[in-house]
């Protein structure tokens, strides 16, 4: 059906039409072929949470040693002091176990990927 000159536009296929033609592949606009080549080193980014970790582990061995000096004093004086280190011990334990403290601590290390 026209209307005075004008062409109805072809018939389009719908997306789940069986007799529709494949889609090309797209074409590629990068020229650098080293980045994608087989056989090539890639860059890496290696994210690394090991000191917090570590220092994490030191104080928990700290609070546990303080634990038991605690356990086997028995000058009051001595046991406040500890009692006081001890508690300053939890706190920091508690302030750097999180996700937040290990994502402000993380070391980023980039470079080559090397291949074996």
């Amino acid at each position: 059906m026209s209307i005075q000159g004008i062409k109805p536009p072809p018939p389009q296929q719908s997306y789940y039409s069986a007799q529709r033609a494949p889609y090309p592949k797209p074409e590629t606009t990068s020229t650098d072929d080293s980045i994608h080549a087989p056989g090539k080193a890639e860059d890496v980014c290696v994210a690394s949470t090991d000191k917090v970790d570590e220092e994490i582990s030191r104080l928990k061995a700290r609070e546990t040693q303080l634990s038991q000096k605690l356990g086997a004093t028995s000058d009051p004086a001595q046991r406040a002091s500890l009692e006081q280190e001890l508690a300053q011990i939890e706190n920091e334990i508690r302030q750097k176990e999180n996700d937040a403290y290990r994502r402000q601590n993380t070391d980023f290390s980039s470079g080559v990927d090397i291949q074996a």
